[in-house]
């Protein structure tokens, strides 16, 4: 038959050359062959054939039944068709066409597999098989002829019409190496082969440096000592590590040591080279953070491991992207970081510690609230700064009231600030200024709190300090001292320099209000010029809490008499002046200017003060100076001399138009001056004193009797002689002429017949005195 011959019946014809012909019917029919004569449920059959359509799909039947289509070729062929065993019992079935007139046979085997085919004892397995015996057949499991029973998770589905079952159990104990398990029915059985090998589990399989692992394995040779390393560094262990009969070993436990972050290795080995490997993550750990809570600032100490080795570590505050530390991992993955923890609110904060691979780990810290207080220590009425450090966030602090004061045992003073609400920035941070108020002397605590329950504390010493209330000074002068910060109820004691002060207090006090505060009065007491340290204390002779204050007192000088014009000195006045302050055990000098006359030399006290007593010296009518100086210190007093001019004197004799003996006696009356007057006496033959015959200057008498030598020359009455005076005190003041008087003189022998006369009497005296002697003389005989 030619190729291509489709099956069905054809008329084959003969003819000859002569146009005979003869016929014969001859019928073709399809026909295929298999490749296997047997196999197992899902084995592919491979099918050749011909005779089919041209192209045609070719249906084939399993026991009648369907299974399958193949397509032959154009010439009717099958060339490379396959077939796939459908599920079904064991034992002979037959594969058929709907063309083909002999079907063919074939044979279903029994087969199981096994998932998975290695493993370990306690290892759950999937037995399925094919090509079994048709229900209602059981099926049996057996490992090396030891049938699952129930004490072995064991599940075996009924076999249906298809000769098909699975079930599940666990591996019993066995020794390492290849074990058979067989299903076996009513009639026959199917094995295939299961390896045992070692194998081993931790627990748990990620952890920190320091947790416990336990582990446990089979499969291993039996009876031998397991080893264990991690990353080929060998570990130590506890519990039983020997291999029993099985290859089984459990409850072997070991500790992470320190090792970096990540995936790590650990191998179990037994004595005949038997190893497993499996996987332990150590993750990345803050073993410790040291301290977990404080202020801003304080020095934290963070301790942790499983980081990468080597790797840079940064350390992160909350959710910030801005480091605030940075460390490096040790090659065993270690650190240990030490920062200041920064500016932020109460409460806690997250710390993340991350290693450039991104092993990170977190902790917490919670901020305190802090103060700080500049400065810590002051007087009453001194500004204090409050710096306000990890208060709540935004929060506020209301000044003034119990939520801002300061305290001292049980008392507690509410005290104002600046600003009165103080407000909080994000961070918990903010400042504030307040003035120490009137309170004891001691140690005292400013107390905070605010809206988010943040607080805190610090100390501040309230110390004592007095005020004056003038600096400057001069002995006698009254001073009011005033004090705060000392201590309550007690009394005061003070000095100027060395000398003890009374002190006057008000309304019978001696000293301290329960506040630690007084005021009193002292009066500065006679010292040198200078500056004077005044010390106050709350104890005996000025001891106990001290403070001090400068008091410079100045030189001082006072006069007994203080002149004006209207109430002049004059020459002679006994003058007093007196002085404090001045050069201890000085020379002091007292001098009349501008005439720079000395008027008083005295010593001064060891206190600086003296007492000078002179009188005043001639000097001119008018403004004075009168100086007191140590040489240091001077002082000056105005000194007004008198400016009045004495009053004409009255003349007394000769009176007027008189005519006296010669030499002529002129008596006047006095003048009464308090400076002490001198009088000039003149005389003249014209009644304006134009030409003078006699004056006389600074007479202190009020007479004058002219000598021999100033007789006048006779003179009647229309020549007579005029005389007057007038009064000069010693402050140079020059009084008016007394009105003037005349008188006139007798005739006057010239004086060298005077003479003559004055020799004859001697003469006649000489002579009659020798008589005499001798007459007397003769009588005695």
């Amino acid at each position: 038959m030619p190729p291509g011959t489709t099956y069905g019946s054809y008329v084959i014809t003969a003819t000859s050359s002569g146009d005979t012909c003869n016929t014969l019917t001859f019928t073709v029919t399809s026909a295929f062959t298999l490749g296997a004569a047997s196999g197992y449920v899902g084995d592919s059959v491979t099918v050749t054939g011909s005779g089919f359509p041209l192209g045609g799909a070719v249906a084939f039947l399993w026991d009648g039944v369907s299974f399958g289509t193949i397509t032959a070729d154009g010439s009717g062929n099958i060339t490379a068709g396959s077939l796939p065993i459908p599920s079904t019992t064991r034992g002979p079935h037959t594969v058929s066409t709907t063309s083909a007139i002999t079907p063919r046979p074939f044979l279903v085997n029994s087969r199981i597999t096994v998932a998975p085919t290695t493993g370990i004892v306690g290892d759950v397995i999937t037995v399925t098989g094919s090509g079994f015996a048709a229900a209602p057949a059981n099926v049996v499991i057996t490992v090396d002829g030891t049938t699952i029973t129930a004490t072995t998770p064991l599940q075996i589905n009924t076999v249906g019409i298809t000769g098909i079952f699975s079930c599940t159990f666990a591996m019993p104990p066995v020794a390492r190496g290849p074990h058979t398990i067989r299903a076996t029915d009513s009639g026959y059985y199917a094995e295939t082969t299961f390896s045992i090998g070692q194998r081993m589990s931790i627990t748990p399989i990620t952890g920190y440096v320091g947790d416990n692992v336990t582990a446990s394995g089979s499969g291993f040779a039996a009876n031998k000592v397991i080893t264990f390393k991690i990353d080929g560094v060998a570990l130590t262990v506890t519990g039983n590590s020997t291999s029993d009969q099985t290859g089984a070993f459990n409850g072997v436990n070991f500790v992470i040591p320190s090792v970096g972050g990540g995936a790590h290795t650990i191998r179990a080995t037994d004595a005949d080279g038997n190893y497993y490997e499996a996987t332990l993550t150590v993750l990345t750990r803050i073993s410790s953070i040291t301290p977990n809570s404080g202020t801003v600032g304080t020095q934290i100490t963070i301790i942790g491991n499983g980081f990468g080795a080597g790797l840079g570590v940064d350390v992160f505050w909350d959710a910030g992207t801005t480091r605030i530390a940075t460390t490096t991992a040790t090659a065993s993955g270690t650190i240990s970081v030490t920062f200041a923890s920064p500016a932020s609110a109460f409460g806690s904060h997250v710390v993340t510690v991350k290693d450039t691979l991104n092993n990170s780990a977190t902790t917490s810290f919670s901020t305190t609230p802090k103060i700080l207080l500049s400065p810590i220590t002051g007087v009453y009425g001194d500004t204090i700064t409050v710096t306000f450090i990890g208060f709540t966030a935004n929060g506020t602090i209301t000044s003034n009231s119990p939520t801002f004061g300061i305290v001292s045992g049980s008392t507690f003073y509410p005290v104002a600030a600046t600003p009165s609400t103080i407000t909080m920035d994000a961070n918990g941070g903010g400042t504030a200024t307040f003035s120490i108020i009137n309170a004891a002397n001691g140690p005292w605590t400013l107390q905070v709190s605010d809206s988010g329950g943040g607080s805190a504390s610090a100390a501040l010493a309230i110390n004592q300090k007095i005020t004056l209330n003038v600096a400057t000074g001069v002995a006698g002068d009254v001073v009011i001292v005033t004090g705060t910060g000392f201590a309550a109820s007690k009394p005061i004691t003070a000095n100027y320099g060395t000398l003890p002060l009374t002190l006057t207090f008000n309304q019978g006090s001696t000293g301290t209000d329960s506040n630690g505060s007084f005021a009193a009065l002292f009066t500065v007491p006679a010292t040198a010029a200078g500056a004077a340290t005044i010390k106050v204390g709350d104890g005996p002779n000025v001891t106990g809490n001290t403070a001090t204050a400068t008091f410079t007192s100045s030189a001082k000088a006072t006069i007994s008499k203080t002149t004006t014009q209207t109430d002049p000195g004059n020459v002679g006045m006994e003058l007093t002046v007196s002085g404090t302050g001045f050069k201890a055990s000085s020379t002091i000098t007292v001098t009349f200017e501008p005439t720079l006359v000395t008027v008083a030399t005295v010593t001064s006290e060891a206190s600086g003060s003296f007492t000078a007593t002179f009188k005043v010296p001639v000097a001119a009518a008018g403004n004075h100076t009168i100086k007191v100086t140590d040489g240091t210190t001077t002082k000056e007093f105005a000194f007004y001399m008198d400016s009045t001019a004495p009053v004409a004197p009255g003349l007394l004799l000769p009176i007027d138009k008189f005519k006296p003996k010669q030499p002529v006696p002129f008596t006047w009356n006095a003048v009464t001056d308090p400076s002490g007057v001198t009088y000039t006496f003149q005389i003249s033959q014209d009644a304006a004193f134009a030409t003078l015959i006699l004056e006389k200057k600074d007479l202190a008498v009020t007479t004058y009797k002219m000598t021999d030598a100033e007789k006048l020359k006779s003179s009647g009455s229309k020549t007579p002689y005029y005389w007057r005076v007038r009064a000069t005190d010693q402050a140079g003041n020059v009084g008016a002429w007394s009105t003037s008087n005349t008188f006139t003189i007798g005739f006057i022998w010239p004086p060298w017949i005077i003479h003559v006369w004055y020799g004859i009497g001697i003469a006649v005296a000489l002579i009659l005195g020798l008589w005499l002697g001798r007459r007397m003389a003769y009588q005695s005989y």
